[in-house]
Parts: structure tokens; C-alpha cells; sequence
């Protein structure tokens, strides 16, 4: 599924949050990969650097022979310590550059080369303001690719932000310029990390604009990659902002003659009772509970660190296990 017309430009960001000049290959070669590999070719990859980094991203750029732009920032204050959010640097670059669509990327994803003309037919045939496609996970432990995702999201899941592993995929999704619109300036000082579940909630929620699933696995999450994120904003306070931006207009959506809301599922509350009633059955309760604890340890160490790594992928598995047994 190829995009009708590939003349409209993507704008890609990605935010380079270190100033270890041993870390600038490690990350920008996978990103560049990504882009280098793409079917659409009209494709702006902008970098966020900060300003002491700027001699070696420029000398790496050039040995790597790519067209990437970088921009430059004060990423980080005299003292070494992340200062500018992710959301401010993206807001800077996008107000910098003109686009038509936009994605924000990652060291943890690898693309396939039909990813970006996928998204944009999406975008295409439906007329949406942002679309989405499957992803798979690559586990370094085992070396295998199995399918993370791929299936719609619901107002709950997205407002729930249950999907462990699509807070470190942004690139899964892409927005339009149009939808710019909706997403005010200050919204982004208190983003650094989830600008993508941001964009999804406060477009299909809010302003009940749904967006377009691809029904394509064109991006894979690596498990080996470490990218920290929400260095300045905790994930969980972030959560807390978008969830709160959204609580009203969820709780006025009606599901089988009741109210959808938010729980650590992402499903209505009547299809949990249900779950829970098979669950019973099936899934020691104690399963559950492991689920929990996992999810508060890797949010204690946090989401980009080892031991968080470690713990969300075990919860991620138990989660997968309820279903499997629910369905």
C-alpha cells in the first residue's frame, strides 16, 4: 500500500538526549537507517541537538554522508542536566520548518521500508488527521520478532495508555499539519516523551477526530536499544496531564448503553467485569498482582533504564497471558 502522492513532505524529529559525544553513533546511525531505507522519498529529518554537541553531529552527519538538518538547542543547562522538554524541542522545529505530515522517531525503532508511504495512504484514503500501524517487538533474549500490536485503539486503550511498549514507539504514529491546530503551544512544556499519545488522545478523545490504523506491521520495537525519555517530565505525571485533558469528553462516550472510563486495561468497565468472571477462571489472580508490581518497579527506576526495561517486558507478557486466556 503505497501513498497516491508522494510530493507532500514529512517532517521526522528526533530529540538526541545526551551530550556523550560516544553515544552519537549508536543512536543517530539507527535513525538515519530508518530514514535511508524508506519507499517515500520526500522525508525532512530534522535532529534536535544541544549546543555543545554541535561539531561532532556535524562531522558525523557529513562522514555518513546523510541530508539530515540539525537543529540546535539548550537542551541541557551548564551543568549536564536535561532543561528543554522533548515536547518544547519539537514544538521549536516544527514552527522552524514546513511540513505536511509529521512523525516523531526514536533509537528504538526500526522501520520498514514501506512505513512512512503506509501511514500517509492511510492518511489518504480516510481523510483522518493521523494514522497508526501494527508494530512487532524484538526480544534480545530469546532473538526472536513476534507481533507487540496490531489491532485498533479504542478511546479507553489510548486514554489509559495501557500499551507499555508504544510510549517508546513514537513513530508508530503520524499526524498532519492540520492537526497542529489542536495541540496548543503550552501543552508541550509539560510533554517529554508522549507528544504521540498527547497528539492521539487529544485528536480521537477530544475532539473526536478518529484516526486511521494502517492494518499494516511496518515498525518493529527493539528490545536491545536503550533511548531514555522523560528526563525533565516523570511518565507518570505525563499520563496524568493527557488523562486529564481527556476525562470528560471519555466519560460522555457511550459503549452498549454505558459509560467508557478509564482502568489499567484499557477496556469499558462492563467488559472488564467480564474478563475479571473468566479471569477467575483461568489466571491466578496472583498473575495480576505480578502485573502491578512489575509496572511500579519499572516506573520507580524508570521506563529507559535496565531493571524498568526488564520489569515492562515482564508485565508486558503477563498482560498478553490474560488476554490470551480471556479471549
Amino acid at each position: 500500500m503505497f501513498a497516491r502522492d508522494d510530493s507532500k513532505q514529512v517532517l521526522v524529529t528526533y530529540i538526541l538526549n545526551t551530550i556523550d559525544e560516544n553515544d552519537i553513533e549508536d543512536k543517530l546511525s539507527i535513525v538515519i537507517k530508518n530514514i535511508n531505507r524508506q519507499y517515500y522519498i520526500n522525508i525532512k529529518l530534522v535532529i534536535a541537538i544541544d549546543q555543545s554537541m554541535e561539531r561532532c553531529v556535524k562531522e558525523y552527519l557529513y562522514s555518513q554522508d546523510s541530508d539530515a538538518i540539525f537543529e540546535v538547542l539548550e537542551l541541557f543547562d551548564k551543568k549536564g542536566v536535561r532543561c528543554m522538554t522533548d515536547g518544547q524541542a519539537i514544538r521549536k522545529i516544527q514552527k522552524n520548518h514546513v511540513y505536511d505530515y509529521y512523525i516523531n522517531t526514536s533509537a528504538r525503532e526500526i522501520w520498514f521500508y514501506d512505513h512512512v508511504t503506509t501511514l500517509v495512504r492511510s492518511i489518504e484514503d480516510e481523510s483522518s488527521y493521523g494514522a497508526y500501524s501494527g508494530r512487532a517487538f524484538w526480544d534480545k533474549g530469546d532473538g526472536y520478532t513476534r507481533t507487540d500490536w496490531f489491532n485498533v485503539y479504542s478511546d479507553a486503550e489510548l486514554s489509559s495508555m495501557s500499551d507499555i511498549r508504544v510510549t517508546e514507539c513514537p513513530g508508530e504514529f503520524m499526524f498532519t499539519k492540520t492537526a497542529e491546530k489542536y495541540m496548543p503551544d503550552y501543552i508541550f512544556d509539560s510533554l517529554d516523551g508522549l507528544e504521540h499519545y498527547a497528539y492521539a488522545n487529544i485528536l480521537q478523545i477530544k475532539n473526536d477526530l478518529a484516526l486511521s490504523f494502517s492494518k499494516r506491521m511496518t515498525a518493529v520495537h527493539n528490545g536491545a536499544i536503550s533511548d531514555e525519555r522523560c528526563t525533565v517530565v516523570d511518565q507518570g505525571m505525563q499520563v496524568r496531564l493527557i488523562q486529564d485533558m481527556v476525562r470528560f469528553e471519555l466519560k460522555m462516550r457511550k459503549k452498549g448503553g454505558e459509560n467508557s472510563t478509564f482502568n489499567p486495561m484499557g477496556q469499558s468497565y462492563p467488559d472488564i467485569l467480564i474478563m475479571i468472571k473468566d479471569a477467575f477462571l483461568k489466571v491466578p489472580m496472583k498473575r495480576w498482582m505480578k502485573y502491578r508490581w512489575h509496572i511500579a518497579v519499572a516506573r520507580l527506576f524508570g521506563s529507559g533504564t535496565k531493571i524498568g526495561q526488564r520489569h515492562l517486558i515482564k508485565a508486558q507478557t503477563i498482560k498478553n497471558t490474560f488476554f490470551e486466556n480471556w479471549s
